[in-house]
């Protein structure tokens, strides 16, 4: 995942920390190695012990970060048991 984000990163943003959200989950999903799985990809188990596929994460992440562009360590956040880490974590 960490080979897609950096490739999102558009020409003349190399240097920037963050890439455009919409344009690395597409990247994600068109991806030769996550296109195929993305739909039974099981990348996180939460508190409950529910499973999540990559498909239903990006679309949280989606849904529930409301900022256009997204930094790598922004996005590890939502692999975490409670999908998010809280305030001073």
């Amino acid at each position: 995942m960490r080979r897609v984000f950096v490739k999102s990163k558009l020409k003349n943003e190399e240097h920037l920390e963050n890439v455009l959200k919409q344009e690395f989950f597409d990247n994600l999903c068109s991806d030769e190695f996550f296109s195929d799985r993305i739909e039974t990809l099981d990348v996180r188990e939460t508190v409950d012990g529910e499973r999540e596929t990559l498909d239903v994460l990006l679309f949280r992440v989606d849904k529930e970060y409301a900022y256009d562009r997204i930094t790598w360590d922004k996005f590890l956040e939502s692999f975490t048991k409670r999908g998010a880490l809280r305030k001073g974590e």
